[in-house]
């Protein structure tokens, strides 16, 4: 969802895909990059003519807690 926003909808965030083996064994290690909570989200760039995506910026933490409430 980040993405989507900093970039005002171009780019789409990709659904998490992993390949089983099942003759190998699979470790996985999640990292996390997020800004701080208060931190204001909204497009990088608009081309001009071009309408945000967003109404007007939102904090990293309404962000998430939207997206989040909506993928459960």
């Amino acid at each position: 969802m980040r993405n989507q926003f900093l970039s005002n909808g171009k780019f789409k965030n990709a659904d998490h895909q992993v390949v089983v083996n099942s003759e190998q064994s699979r470790i996985s290690i999640a990292t996390f990059h997020n800004p701080a909570p208060e931190a204001m989200v909204y497009p990088l760039k608009l081309e001009e003519g071009e309408k945000a995506i967003l109404d007007e910026p939102i904090t990293f933490k309404d962000m998430y807690r939207n997206k989040m409430g909506r993928d459960l």
